[in-house]
């Protein structure tokens, strides 16, 4: 929410983000990331924003980031 109105871009909708922000800026991966992504799926989301996860899910696309920037970077420039 804070990058989308600080770039005045919102989220398409389908469109997830999970993570963890560290103090430098580095995405970390959270818990149980697999049952967020089934979870995510099961309530209509067909995009997920997340760190780097090894688990694939039919009917998501999955854009792995591992620096905050890179997530304003995709939200401002509409790549998901």
């Amino acid at each position: 929410a804070l990058i989308s109105s600080a770039t005045g871009v919102s989220l398409p909708q389908g469109c997830v983000v999970f993570g963890e922000i560290g103090l430098s800026g580095e995405v970390r991966s959270v818990g149980r990331a697999e049952a967020r992504l089934r979870e995510a799926q099961k309530l209509g989301f067909d995009q997920v924003l997340s760190p780097t996860l090894t688990a694939k899910t039919k009917g998501v696309k999955v854009t792995s980031v591992t620096r905050l920037t890179d997530v304003v970077e995709r939200i401002s420039q509409n790549r998901y």
